[in-house]
């Protein structure tokens, strides 16, 4: 209950500024221009700081810059990056103008193309791409917290993975004890 009179509201909206809402969104119009990759770096990390996310920061900023470099590459249209963060952990996604160019998400697989996509996979938690009437989005999550299924050391094998595949190939029998790993 709030306390009647100027003290009571005020010592109301000093408690209320000291709690993060439950879900906080940023948004950053990137455009066509080459350096949309670069901006998005570093929106994402002074977003992290500000939501004081520094223990996902780092893969925060790969996953936006991969997710920002396949939109350039294949959507050829403006984009727009969101992260929105709640409770449980923070969402990349990146939306573009381009719902009819899809990923070429078979090519993941073979290392050809879409290895930004692997590292995207190696990095979050779950992926993946919605297709809208007039916009496509592809996403990742990223949980805030350490946890069993997303430790430190798993992202660490999954990214060492996923450098063997990218440099020598899938095909590779070192890629293969990389993944099995």
């Amino acid at each position: 209950a709030m306390a009647c009179g100027p003290g009571g509201f005020v010592e109301t909206a000093r408690r209320l500024l000291d709690r993060r809402p439950p879900v906080v969104v940023r948004n950053l119009d990137l455009g066509q221009a080459p350096s949309s990759v670069r901006r998005a770096r570093m929106f994402v990390e002074a977003t992290c700081t500000d939501w004081q996310l520094g223990v996902i920061c780092g893969d925060a900023v790969l996953v936006a810059s991969e997710l920002v470099a396949n939109a350039l590459r294949h959507a050829g249209s403006a984009s727009w990056l969101m992260l929105r963060y709640r409770d449980r952990g923070l969402t990349v996604a990146v939306y573009d103008r381009r719902p009819d160019r899809r990923l070429p998400l078979r090519l993941m697989a073979d290392g050809r193309q879409g290895s930004g996509l692997l590292l995207v996979a190696s990095f979050s938690l779950h992926w993946g791409v919605r297709y809208g009437r007039d916009e496509k989005c592809v996403w990742a999550f990223l949980p805030a917290r350490a946890s069993a299924s997303y430790s430190r050391g798993v992202r660490r094998v999954a990214h060492d993975a996923a450098r063997v595949v990218l440099g020598l190939g899938i095909d590779s029998p070192d890629a293969a004890t990389a993944v099995r790993r």
